[in-house]
């Protein structure tokens, strides 16, 4: 199966060989996992869409700060990401939250560049506004990330069980609770201790609130109802 991103610009219509224009929101763990494999899989994604992918800036807050495991040219950072969304045409926002994700998603579009974006909050807040903008502007809207990231479940719920009438979704969707939950019942270890540990091993933020208040599965419920209930029919998620 092809990435989001690779499918996105397959589709595209460019001159031949012209390369995919990719424009990075946000470098923390997750966009700096993205930009790494940009660049050191870079062979193989052009293979595969049949065009070079080149990046060609991450909008960060302090463009000078030193980052010295993404493998980039330090300045392709900005801090101007009102700027950058222009002259794309492949968005991946991983900056997380409301604003100003929501703006640059929005103008990305209004530019003609397609979003791929893992923000579960924005989309259970504002999807069908951001479904709306993608079509308005014959765009993609691409967001399996935001939901079981590693697991493929938006796009077969939206294809492979597009004749079903979907009742209901089970299953684990926040791993940092879920491993919480484990260790206590395993170990009997306490509360506290545990999301500290969970934290040190990079599965709860620094911030672990949306997790353990149940905002993140809450916004990942959202997201899965909409699409099981085809309630969005045009979005492209």
């Amino acid at each position: 199966m092809r990435t989001e991103t690779e499918e996105m610009a397959r589709t595209m219509a460019r001159e031949p060989g012209a390369p995919v224009r990719v424009a990075l929101l946000g470098c923390g763990v997750v966009g700096s996992a993205v930009a790494t494999k940009l660049v050191e899989n870079g062979d193989d994604l052009a293979a595969r869409v049949g065009a070079p992918l080149e990046l060609v800036g991450i909008a960060v807050r302090r463009p000078g700060r030193p980052r010295p495991d993404v493998p980039v040219d330090p300045s392709l950072f900005t801090a101007d990401a009102d700027e950058l969304v222009t002259r794309a045409d492949v968005v991946i926002e991983v900056i997380g939250g409301i604003d100003p994700a929501r703006g640059l998603i929005m103008r990305a579009m209004e530019h003609g560049a397609s979003v791929v974006s893992a923000n579960k909050a924005l989309l259970a807040e504002d999807g069908p506004t951001l479904y709306a903008a993608a079509d308005a502007n014959d765009v993609d809207l691409y967001y399996e990330a935001a939901v079981a990231g590693a697991i493929p479940i938006l796009r077969p719920i939206r294809e492979s069980l597009a004749g079903d009438d979907v009742r209901r979704v089970l299953g684990i969707v926040n791993g940092t609770t879920n491993f919480v939950l484990d260790k206590m019942d395993s170990t009997g270890a306490g509360f506290a201790e545990t999301v500290e540990e969970a934290q040190a091993l990079g599965y709860a933020e620094a911030d672990p609130t949306a997790d353990v208040e149940g905002f993140d599965a809450a916004a990942k419920a959202a997201i899965l109802a909409s699409r099981s209930s085809s309630c969005s029919p045009s979005a492209s998620g």
